[in-house]
């Protein structure tokens, strides 16, 4: 890497939404002592929380065949624990992502951290890699109201292009792990996720998803949609189901945090933040914290027997 290379930012131009909510989430979730906001892998019922955070992380470095000397980036990287874990095993990690409190969390641990927007990734980044992770970033790259103008497909061939240049053509692996919430099925209109979910019949996935759209900003592809974006720049390799491993994450986010809003020492950082971030931005963060914590849009997703969403692991080869 040169120096150059080392020391570029760039302004983030993504949706404010979405930075918004991993600063706010950073705050909360830190205080509950949340460090990844994926799934896990859950090998049976008596897997950790922690354990299966590991797995998982672990799980995406071996899909890029990660190693010593390896150059490993990660797009949307959070607290960096999957920089972490690619450290460990000697390779040379760098971060990105557009939360500015991520990247001082991260930097704070001595990780290679750059507050960046993939979409500004120019030239100067060409053949930098040998694999590329995207765990659970993916899904905040589309808004609505791009869906509703019919630029999703071109969004995704965008980003597959991207990723496909900032690989080194000489390196033997050239491979892109990823992990995305994905329609099941039925695509819920984009026009409703821009609606007031109040406005939308109580307990309908229309009334969940607008809760979700409006507080994390995001809308999901469909399953089969990346493999036709992808081409000509990667074929899928490798594709696994983690819906299930997504409901137990899930559940015990809530039953973390749930304890810390009454945990009699941490309670009062938890209600200064929440405060705090209200008053900055109330109607995003309001609704964030009535959709998780009352009407649980998030774990709406995954709880049922057939779950209106799906989150696939898939590993993309570069051709």
């Amino acid at each position: 890497m040169t120096t150059a290379l080392l020391e570029l930012e760039r302004p983030v131009q993504t949706e404010p939404i979405v930075a918004r909510c991993y600063d706010f989430l950073d705050a909360l979730f830190s205080l509950s002592g949340i460090e990844d906001y994926t799934e896990g892998i859950y090998r049976d019922q008596s897997t950790t929380y922690e354990r299966a955070q590991k797995n998982q992380l672990n799980f995406l470095l071996d899909q890029i065949q990660c190693k010593k000397g390896s150059r490993i980036l990660d797009i949307g990287c959070g607290a960096g624990t999957l920089l972490e874990e690619a450290e460990k095993r000697g390779a040379r990690a760098i971060g990105i992502t557009v939360s500015s409190a991520q990247v001082e969390r991260c930097r704070k641990k001595g990780l290679d951290v750059r507050l960046l927007d993939y979409r500004n990734m120019g030239d100067e980044w060409n053949g930098q890699f040998d694999g590329i992770v995207a765990n659970g970033s993916i899904e905040h790259f589309v808004q609505p109201q791009e869906a509703v103008e019919g630029r999703q497909d071109l969004i995704y061939h965008r980003l597959f292009q991207l990723c496909h240049r900032l690989l080194d053509r000489r390196s033997p692996s050239r491979r892109f792990a990823t992990t995305i919430i994905h329609f099941r099925g039925k695509r819920i209109n984009p026009n409703i996720a821009l609606r007031n979910p109040l406005s939308l019949p109580y307990g309908s996935d229309e009334f969940y998803y607008a809760w979700l759209a409006q507080s994390y900003g995001g809308y999901y592809p469909v399953v089969g949609q990346l493999e036709k974006c992808a081409k000509p720049w990667f074929a899928l390799a490798y594709q696994t189901d983690g819906t299930y491993d997504y409901y137990l994450a899930s559940k015990e986010w809530m039953k973390r945090m749930y304890a810390t809003l009454i945990n009699p020492v941490k309670m009062p950082l938890v209600w200064k933040e929440i405060v705090r971030w209200v008053f900055r931005h109330p109607r995003q963060i309001t609704m964030g914290l009535l959709g998780v914590l009352i009407f649980q849009s998030w774990i709406w997703q995954f709880k049922t027997k057939s779950p209106p969403m799906i989150l696939l692991r898939q590993t993309w080869h570069a051709i």
